[in-house]
């Protein structure tokens, strides 16, 4: 399958922070490449402070987990 015939999926919150989600939509994209991914810079300042807000979970770690999303998946912020 051609990167243009993929079917193009933009991740949500929900899925961006749940790793368990994340894990296995970012191995279809990046091992199997059956799925492009695409989030805003809207979506992963909502993923990176709704984690803190609603978890408690430290800033700092919050911030490392958009990081490797940024790193990981380069070029994927969708511009609406």
């Amino acid at each position: 399958m051609s990167e243009h015939e993929r079917p193009r999926a933009v991740l949500d919150t929900d899925i961006i922070f749940s790793r368990v989600l994340h894990e296995l939509v970012g191995r279809i994209a990046a091992e199997l490449r059956l799925l492009d991914l695409f989030w805003s810079e809207q979506l992963l300042a909502e993923a990176q402070r709704s984690p803190v807000e609603k978890k408690q979970l430290p800033p700092e770690s919050a911030q490392r987990w958009v990081d490797y999303l940024r790193l990981s998946f380069p070029g994927r912020t969708h511009r609406p």
